[in-house]
């Protein structure tokens, strides 16, 4: 763990060479206002944040959401691409979990997206999918595609987002991994 378990770091080996990947929790993550977009955190009332334990036994910081972030805001943090492997393509994914007890009903679209900072530095355009969830597992850990990095020399900072997602829904964080 990195950061006072805010940031999770290992590393993959494959034939040609060894691969950093990163698990960045939700606690180091911003719940963002729609109206606003940088300085005001959305109010204490939307989300909370609840301990979960991973499956190694540790407790982490998660956020569950109460009321939709379509409507009122999103979730939005960054990263440093400086700690990430040279010639790589990365894969940038929020890992949720959509409880089967706040699913009766159509679940809305989430949208997922991600770019850079100073995009004319590092390169590549921002990137947005939407993904529907009815169809999507409950009760256990799913991942919602933000987008793909192939890593060049320049380093920057990504900036990744998450909006439209159901109340009830537990944001674990944004998973980063090699794509082979």
């Amino acid at each position: 763990f990195l950061n006072n378990k805010k940031q999770k770091y290992w590393i993959i080996k494959q034939e040609d060479g060894y691969h950093n990947c990163f698990m960045l929790y939700a606690i180091d993550f911003f719940p963002i206002p729609l109206d606003d977009g940088s300085s005001f955190a959305l109010p204490y009332s939307c989300y909370e944040y609840i301990k979960m334990a991973e499956s190694d036994g540790t407790l982490i910081d998660v956020i569950q959401v109460r009321q939709p972030f379509g409507c009122n805001g999103f979730i939005r943090g960054k990263f440093d691409t400086r700690y990430l492997s040279m010639g790589i393509t990365y894969e940038v994914a929020f890992v949720i979990m959509l409880p089967e007890a706040v699913c009766a009903g159509p679940i809305p679209p989430a949208a997922c997206g991600m770019a850079f900072v100073r995009p004319s530095l590092c390169g590549g355009p921002p990137q947005r999918h939407e993904h529907l969830l009815d169809d999507k597992p409950k009760d256990e850990w799913i991942r919602l595609l933000a987008g793909r990095l192939k890593m060049a020399r320049n380093n920057g900072m990504l900036e990744i987002s998450l909006g439209g997602i159901q109340p009830g829904a537990i944001i674990k964080g944004v998973i980063i991994e090699p794509v082979f």
